[in-house]
């Protein structure tokens, strides 16, 4: 059985869906959030394992409090952070930091939490992977341990794809009204093949929303700028 003292930072979504899966299966979580109307506990307290859930822009300044006030316990950073990121937070604070990044959607957090179709641990090593694989033994889902780097991509690369769909598919929905045809006919049609999502054809005339899906769009073309990558 799992006994380590779990303690979420960040209460929103992601957070509070990742604090009440855990507490669904019987472990000891705290929560806490800046924001006196979400938090349970007055300040960050003492646990085995830091679950960071804040805004990325926050997540270095997190670090940088636990490592000044606890020497001990792992820090799982929950957010989605561009690649390298985990590496130089291990790098700067000289502590052990994992990735274990979200697939939630925000209508339907807790959900996704309870069922997910895999579970992405970005290691700081072998020792830390075990602990972190042997929290989620109850999910019997695939466990798919890499770099934190690689976890960082994996991320990334799933909000920039589910993006282009939906990106694509109004620009479907552009040419098929200049021609004077339905674009949902023409969506239906081309989704029969099964090599073809039917993600971004279910959502043709909206915009990608949400919080993640542009900014993570962004963060996968500026790897290749920052890296010379077409």
């Amino acid at each position: 059985m799992f006994n380590e003292k779990i303690g979420i930072i960040g209460l929103g979504v992601v957070g509070r869906a990742t604090l009440t899966g855990f507490r669904c299966f019987g472990y000891d979580v705290w929560g806490y959030d800046k924001d006196s109307q979400k938090t349970e506990c007055a300040e960050i307290k003492e646990a085995d394992i830091y679950f960071i859930c804040t805004p990325e822009q926050t997540v270095e300044n997190v670090v940088s409090q636990l490592a000044a006030k606890f020497e001990e316990g792992l820090v799982v950073v929950r957010s989605t952070t561009p690649p390298g990121t985990i590496t130089e937070l291990q790098q700067k604070f000289g502590r052990h930091i994992c990735h274990n990044p979200e697939f939630l959607r925000e209508r339907n957090a807790l959900d996704d939490f309870m069922f997910p179709d895999r579970i992405i641990i970005g290691e700081c090593c072998k020792e830390h992977g075990d602990i972190l694989a042997s929290l989620y033994e109850h999910f019997y889902v695939p466990i798919i341990r890499v770099t934190p780097t690689i976890s960082e991509t994996i991320k990334i690369v799933t909000n920039a794809w589910l993006y282009t769909q939906i990106e694509f598919w109004n620009e479907v929905k552009d040419k098929c009204e200049a021609l004077g045809i339905p674009p949902q006919v023409v969506a239906n049609a081309v989704t029969m093949d099964p090599r073809i999502s039917k993600y971004g054809s279910m959502m043709v005339g909206n915009k990608p929303g949400g919080k993640c899906l542009p900014k993570d769009f962004r963060h996968w073309k500026n790897i290749g700028l920052r890296h010379n990558a077409k």
